[in-house]
């Protein structure tokens, strides 16, 4: 087995690679950054099983990159992406499964977690913690192939949290839609329970592009 380990923590990064090859027999490239990480991949002459990609900042769009550059290196399959990153799982799990990967864990759980989650993406499966796996946000990504948030609410809601998402405040928002601020404040918890957040940051953050013009 070949296997990729991204992360800029030294520590982390040792931790890693003793944990895999405990785990089983495996060659391991080690990477601090995403640059060598691609180089990594682009030099590769055989297939790299999995890329466990240590994640402190936004790398959301790295993962993409990282993939679409595996992409004509890779034989058998596509690269298996299993993001081990302590930013907020509810809204970065649902962005970096859709941006392509298989799995995302917090640096913080047990050894037991982190070999059941690279033993399941291994298997070709996909693995975060269990309540994510049962939220609407998540399944809507497994079952349909993208994370489109405002599926999930209804046309009031949808209308509410575009005012929400331009940073209108809740006694505006109640005014513009002849609303009592209490009830458009009840919508907006409404909103983030079903996009699983609790930040209208995050929301947007999930959004993602429709709404940075």
């Amino acid at each position: 087995m070949r296997v990729i380990i991204k992360e800029s923590y030294s520590v982390m990064r040792i931790g890693l690679i003793h944990l895999l090859k405990d785990y089983c027999p495996c060659e391991i490239i080690s990477c601090a950054d995403v640059s060598q990480t691609i180089e990594a991949i682009s030099e590769s002459r055989q297939q790299i099983d999995l890329l466990v990609f240590g994640m402190h900042t936004d790398e959301v769009a790295d993962i993409k990159r990282l993939l679409v550059t595996a992409k004509p290196q890779v034989q058998r399959n596509d690269i298996r992406v299993l993001v081990i990153s302590e930013m907020c799982e509810s809204v970065y799990a649902p962005l970096c499964i859709s941006a392509g990967a298989k799995g995302f864990i917090s640096p913080h759980e047990s050894v037991e977690v982190v070999l059941a989650a690279i033993k399941a993406i291994l298997l070709g499966g996909m693995f975060v913690n269990r309540l994510l796996a049962r939220h609407p946000v998540m399944q809507q990504i497994v079952h349909k192939g993208e994370l489109n948030i405002f599926d999930l609410f209804s046309g009031r809601e949808q209308e509410i949290a575009e005012y929400l998402l331009k940073n209108t405040s809740l006694q505006d928002v109640g005014e513009k839609l002849n609303l009592s601020y209490t009830t458009v404040a009840t919508y907006r918890d409404r909103i983030l329970k079903k996009a699983n957040v609790k930040q209208i940051s995050h929301l947007s953050k999930l959004i993602g592009q429709r709404h940075e013009s």
